[in-house]
């Protein structure tokens, strides 16, 4: 055992030899120990201060703690003093509540004192009323002495009139004795003053005695016309140019005896009248006139003096009646008149715009003067190749160049014997009158006007779709095919909804020959026509070809919807015919079939979906929903979409049940998508421009069906969306 000791006691005595701080060559090395307070090494660094004690943990930098009140850190500055807790969030300065009375983010500087509230409403500052007695902005200036006040009616001064005896701006001095009326035309010399008993213009006549006295109101012996240097003018046919009337003039107004002016303005001028007169001798008023009596503007103020601005919307004369208010009386005045015509047209600025710019009477390229070489009046150099050849936006016969060639103007189609020929699968505008027409043929809906007879053919089948928007008066159009008399009607339409008299037809032609009519509804509707029409060859549905190049072929392309390749072929054979899923009746191909069409019409399980507000999600039905409609009830969809999403509907009914048409609308009613033709089923397709809720109504045109049934097939392509 003490062996043992012994052997331990040499291993640590050489351990401790061979320790750190010893030196073999005699010298002695120390280490810094970092929490004693000594400078053990003796290199005149103590502890934490040594490098040696670098990454010692008791020499581990100390952490501002911000909100204990401690200087914890140790560098003289406490909790948000100190530049360490600069992001710290319970330093970040405090927002200044601009209505509390207190200093919230303790810069000095209370509520509206301070420079944070500047835009807060509670520190705008009062603004001040200019007649009320009171300094409601606190600057010490009241009402009219306040500068605020500079512009306002209440404290603009009177201004003096110089030859009406009163004085008018309450300054003591009247007429020509006023320092405002020095140097004006009433008071340059020499000019008498027709009250002072003194011969002021020198010719040796005094007062009422001199002739430039013989209208003023201190020598009139009498009020009348006769009196009145530019009678007569008294109506449109005699009036006075307003140019012809100086400043020293003084018309008269009698009572029942207007006076008339006229004023040549241009469009876009702004025409200033001022009628001067004293409204105690008589109330007199001023109104501004067309040459056919039509007003434009006026003053009839019931105190002295009126005012008349209009700005001028025509090239020409206007006329100003000056006129007694009270049926008995007479009164002089002083009439001046100034155009601004700074703003003026001379001439006519787009000649394609339809509007006359330059206010002749002459629109567009009626205008010759201005427009004969514009774009827009020269004709394209084809009027029926689908370019705007001369590059002025209008194509075709939309051209004006174009409009009155006999591509684009239809004459003698006057019945079957000479129809007016259009372009093979035709695409484009056309014009005409029917009031030269005789009234040779009618449609199934309406038809008892004077009728023009268009023909076209069709090479491919494809949709057709043609209307008369922008015609003047109550039109109907239909269509047949084969024989102009005698063909099978394909179409017919009066008005294409309700209230609203132009017409529209489509569908879906085979090829073949047709016959267009367009014609009045009685026989006063007859007019000016503008024919609208559209032809797209559409998808063959079995040949695997994509025919009309959407990008979709056969049954794939929604324009099978219909075609008897792509529609459950028997509706009661227990199969799904066409792989849609969905089985004989409850398949929308077999909404008319018998034995899915209901017996009768009543309210369906829906209602009340009658507007927008009760609008129900389209997602609430399926293909197999039976709906009904009638004319006093429509019924409201709702379909959400994206941006890019495309939306179509599909609806299926019986024509002769009722006339179902469909229209696609924004929450505020506003028209996205309509299909209103009078035949089977309806069909529209939309392409949302924003992400939104739009609404399908569901109407039942007229009021002679009282109810029918329908059903719907929505479908949302969301692919395009965002």
């Amino acid at each position: 055992m003490r062996w043992l000791g012994i052997t331990a006691t040499l291993l640590v005595a050489g351990l401790a030899a061979a320790a750190p701080g010893c030196d073999d060559g005699g010298g002695t090395s120390v280490t810094e120990a970092c929490g004693n307070g000594v400078d053990d090494d003796g290199d005149g660094a103590t502890d934490c201060d040594d490098a040696d004690c670098t990454g010692d943990p008791g020499c581990a930098a100390i952490v501002e703690d911000c909100g204990n009140g401690a200087d914890d850190d140790g560098d003289g500055a406490t909790d948000c003093d100190d530049a360490d807790c600069a992001g710290d969030p319970g330093c970040a300065a405090g927002v200044e509540d601009c209505g509390n009375g207190a200093d919230d983010d303790g810069d000095g500087a209370t509520d509206c004192d301070d420079a944070d509230c500047a835009g807060d409403p509670g520190c705008a500052p009062e603004v001040e009323d200019c007649g009320n007695g009171a300094d409601d902005d606190g600057d010490g200036a009241t009402d009219c002495d306040d500068a605020d006040c500079a512009g306002d009616p209440v404290c603009v001064p009177a201004v003096e009139r110089c030859r009406n005896g009163v004085d008018d701006d309450g300054d003591g001095a009247t007429d020509c004795a006023d320092d405002d009326c020095v140097g004006t035309a009433d008071c340059v010399p020499p000019f008498e003053d027709c009250g002072n008993g003194v011969d002021d213009d020198g010719d040796a006549l005094a007062d009422c005695d001199d002739a430039d006295c013989a209208a003023d109101i201190a020598c009139r012996t009498g009020c009348g016309d006769a009196l009145d240097p530019f009678e007569p003018n008294d109506d449109v046919a005699s009036a006075t140019d307003s140019s012809a009337v100086g400043p020293g003039d003084v018309p008269i107004a009698v009572s029942g005896n207007a006076d008339v002016f006229a004023i040549g303005v241009c469009r876009g001028g702004v025409l200033t009248v001022d009628v001067a007169f004293t409204h105690a001798a008589g109330d007199i008023d001023a109104e501004l006139v067309a040459a056919d009596g039509a007003r434009l503007a006026g003053s009839w103020s019931g105190d002295d003096d009126e005012q008349v601005i209009w700005t001028s919307d025509r090239l020409g004369d206007v006329y100003l009646v000056v006129g007694m208010y009270s049926s008995e009386g007479c009164n002089d005045y002083r009439l001046a008149t100034t155009l601004d015509d700074a703003g003026c047209i001379w001439h006519e600025t787009a000649c394609g715009d339809g509007i006359d710019d330059d206010g002749d009477g002459a629109t567009d390229c009626a205008d010759g003067a201005d427009c004969s070489a514009d774009a827009h009046c020269l004709p394209e150099s084809d009027c029926l190749d689908g370019l705007d050849n001369d590059g002025d936006g209008a194509t075709d016969c939309l051209d004006p160049g174009c409009r009155a060639t006999s591509d684009c103007t239809a004459s003698g189609n006057d019945g079957c014997a000479a129809p007016f020929v259009l372009p093979d699968d035709p695409r484009g505008t056309w014009f005409g009158d029917t009031t030269p027409l005789s009234g040779d043929e009618r449609g199934a809906c309406a038809g008892d006007g004077r009728d023009a007879v268009f023909q076209f053919t069709v090479t491919a089948r494809g949709e057709f779709l043609a209307d008369l928007e922008g015609s003047t008066f109550d039109t109907v159009l239909y269509l047949r095919a084969g024989d102009c008399a005698s063909g099978a009607e394909v179409a017919c339409n009066d008005d294409v909804s309700r209230g609203v008299v132009w017409s529209r037809v489509g569908g879906t032609l085979d090829p073949g020959t047709y016959y267009l009519f367009v014609d009045g509804f009685d026989a006063g509707a007859h007019g000016r026509y503008m024919l609208s029409v559209d032809f797209a060859i559409t998808e063959v549905c079995d040949d695997g070809v994509d025919n009309d190049g959407d990008g979709f072929s056969d049954c794939a392309d929604g324009d099978c919807r219909l075609d008897a390749a792509c529609v459950e072929s028997a509706c009661g054979n227990g199969l799904d015919d066409d792989g849609d899923l969905l089985v004989d009746c409850d398949d929308i191909d077999c909404s008319v079939a018998a034995g899915c069409y209901p017996a009768a019409c009543a309210e369906d399980s829906h209602e009340d979906n009658d507007s927008t507000a009760g609008a129900l999600a389209i997602d609430s039905i399926t293909q197999a929903d039976v709906l009904a409609v009638t004319p006093s009830d429509d019924d409201f969809w709702s379909i959400d979409a994206c941006a890019g999403a495309v939306v179509e509907v599909d609806a299926r009914f019986r024509h002769a049940d009722g006339d179902v048409d469909l229209y696609l609308q924004d929450a505020s009613g506003g028209a996205l998508a309509e299909s209103n033709g009078a035949v089977d089923n309806e069909f529209l397709t939309w392409t949302a421009s924003a992400a939104g809720t739009v609404y399908l109504r569901v109407d039942l045109y007229g009021t002679r069906d009282p109810c029918n049934v329908y059903r719907l097939a929505v479908r949302v392509d969301r692919s395009g969306c965002p």
